[in-house]
């Protein structure tokens, strides 16, 4: 792998990383997981304009039949695998929802080896696993040990969340190889990419936050006391996480391989770990410093 894309797949992660952080600073503030899409997506279509525009938006003469499968693949990314993870969270927990979810890197590979005949080196195989290995130890001592975290949990609700983070895994792994496929058959730009991408999202996230008021599911924004800054929090994740970091992963799809690719993307925690450290001062265990270094010697691997 070209050391430019190497580097380009890092920023991704970092990104990517960025996202639980001001996940966590909306939530604080009074908003739910439900409002993560619709408000994300502001950001994101708005973002991802700029950057179409600044690249030149790049149309294929066939690309409108292909609309229904861009609302397809980010209902598969952001709206089933996302919300299969946080049932996965209340059933099983945080750290074990996590841990399983991270072994996402495998779908992803095994999609792009049957579907789009990559080929599979064993070098980045095993960097594969370390990556995931390390994303594991990571995970399962980010907070409390997994056994306190499910103590007062019943074994049929844990093993329910377990199988939803799986389902989550296989969604989310599901998405790379749809977005190479439909990158390639689209024949858009990655900037004209984004951005269909970014509408299809838009259109789907809000259609759903609507129909929740509509249905009483979802109380206003008013009624649950939100500010108005917990929802730029939001917006901005929408367009450093989705349009810029997604902008810079289509290219990264359109001159590589997914197999080469998403394992180094996939790090992203490692990267909300050490900001998590620097700037909200959370400690990290000797073990989270031994995982690190599983996911960096990992990611080194695959792009050897």
């Amino acid at each position: 792998m070209p050391l430019s894309m190497f580097l380009l797949s890092v920023m991704i992660a970092f990104l990517w990383g960025l996202s639980p952080l001001l996940q966590k600073k909306s939530m604080q503030g009074g908003t739910d997981p439900d409002d993560s899409n619709p408000f994300r997506s502001l950001g994101y279509m708005a973002a991802a304009l700029c950057l179409g525009m600044v690249e030149g938006f790049q149309f294929s003469p066939h690309w409108f039949f292909l609309i229904p499968f861009f609302f397809l693949n980010v209902t598969i990314s952001f709206v089933i695998g996302d919300t299969l993870f946080f049932s996965a969270v209340r059933h099983a927990g945080a750290s074990l929802a996590m841990s399983i979810a991270c072994c996402y890197p495998l779908v992803a590979i095994l999609g792009a080896v049957v579907f789009l005949g990559e080929k599979l080196r064993m070098t980045g195989l095993a960097g594969t696993l370390s990556v995931i290995a390390g994303l594991v130890l990571v995970q399962l001592s980010s907070r409390r040990p997994a056994r306190a975290e499910a103590h007062d949990r019943a074994l049929s609700d844990i093993s329910k969340g377990l199988f939803l983070a799986l389902l989550t895994a296989f969604f989310w792994g599901l998405a790379s190889p749809f977005n190479k496929w439909l990158l390639e058959t689209s024949a858009l730009g990655p900037g004209t990419f984004n951005f269909v991408r970014s509408v299809s999202l838009l259109v789907t996230s809000w259609a759903i936050w609507i129909w929740q008021r509509r249905t009483g599911r979802k109380k206003s924004l008013a009624e649950r006391g939100i500010k108005w800054t917990s929802l730029l929090y939001l917006v901005a994740a929408g367009v450093l996480v989705l349009a810029l970091a997604n902008f810079l992963f289509t290219w990264c799809l359109k001159l590589a391989s997914v197999t080469l690719i998403v394992p180094i993307t996939a790090s992203s925690p490692i990267f909300t770990m050490i900001i998590a450290t620097r700037f909200m001062k959370e400690k990290l265990r000797p073990i989270q410093w031994i995982g690190g270094l599983l996911v960096v010697g990992g990611a080194i691997l695959v792009g050897i």
